[in-house]
């Protein structure tokens, strides 16, 4: 009993200093007097202080008043999640996790918090934010993996990023990233999957730059030409070649399928009995691409 009632009163001693220590050090770190801060604070943390364990991760995130050591930050991030993960700060404290990860090298661990951020967190104000910066971990971690594991998180990578423009179509990145996963897909001969992603990018309207919606018609166009809708191809190709200023080299090749779009049509149409449709569709093709009409044949 004696021992217990020690222990409690040594305690209640040193609550108070603790207190007023925490508070010197939290005033240190508002005045930037770096190396009073680390001091005050390092104590507090190893004893599991919140506050004390949250500035002393960024301090050496920052390099201020600690040698720079971007693990040893993630460290104090992590324990600090660990014994309050339902806490209000937990979201701000699980992104500067992910941002020290980063800076650490760390790609796909990185990845990970950022999606624990962005889809943890319902409501956060920086979901999006990290949601992108996500995308980016995993493009840093894709190019440094060996050959033989790159195309499995390839495909995981765009999953994450579609999810991404998904979940927050209002992020100004969201354009960039639809347009690279859609050329991604038409690269790779999936050009049902790649026409998809590029009308997601059209329906943005009038809000999407010039470059991705040229880049967007160019996959809708080609890949509904390779897949021998020919209907739709024409469509696709027309509006590719009304974004693209004349003189443009891309425009021949463009034009060259567009007849050839018109030409399989006729033969359709004549496949199907209807020979006056296919006349019809034989003498646009000199209509809309009068250069490309002679190396068109049946």
């Amino acid at each position: 009993m004696h021992g217990l009632l020690s222990i409690l009163f040594a305690l209640v001693i040193s609550l108070p200093a603790a207190a007023g220590q925490l508070e010197d050090g939290l005033e240190a770190y508002r005045k930037g007097e770096w190396d009073r801060a680390a001091a005050l604070l390092t104590p507090l943390a190893q004893a599991r202080n919140t506050a004390a364990q949250e500035k002393l991760g960024r301090l050496y995130d920052r390099g201020k008043g600690v040698t720079r050591d971007y693990q040893a930050a993630a460290r104090w991030y992590r324990q600090l999640l660990a014994q309050f993960p339902s806490d209000s700060a937990a979201p701000q404290t699980r992104y500067l996790l992910a941002d020290a990860l980063v800076d650490s090298g760390q790609f796909a661990e990185a990845a990970q918090e950022y999606s624990l951020v962005a889809y943890g967190y319902p409501g956060y104000a920086r979901a999006a934010d990290a949601a992108y910066a996500g995308v980016v971990a995993q493009d840093r971690e894709e190019a440094r993996l060996p050959a033989a594991a790159r195309e499995a998180w390839h495909e995981q990578a765009r999953a994450a990023a579609l999810k991404f423009a998904d979940t927050f179509p209002d992020h100004p990145e969201v354009p960039v990233v639809l347009a690279r996963a859609a050329k991604d897909l038409y690269d790779r001969k999936r050009q049902a999957e790649a026409i998809v992603v590029a009308q997601r990018l059209l329906d943005r309207g009038a809000t999407l730059p010039a470059d991705k919606r040229r880049l967007a018609w160019a996959v809708v166009g080609h890949g509904r030409f390779e897949l021998g809708d020919w209907s739709a191809a024409e469509a696709g190709l027309q509006q590719l070649l009304a974004n693209l200023p004349p003189g443009d080299a891309e425009r021949a090749p463009v034009l060259d399928r567009l007849a050839v779009a018109v030409y399989r049509q006729g033969e359709a149409k004549q496949a199907a009995g209807d020979v006056d449709g296919a006349v019809a569709d034989w003498l646009r093709v000199r209509e809309v691409a009068p250069a490309a009409a002679s190396r068109v044949t049946a």
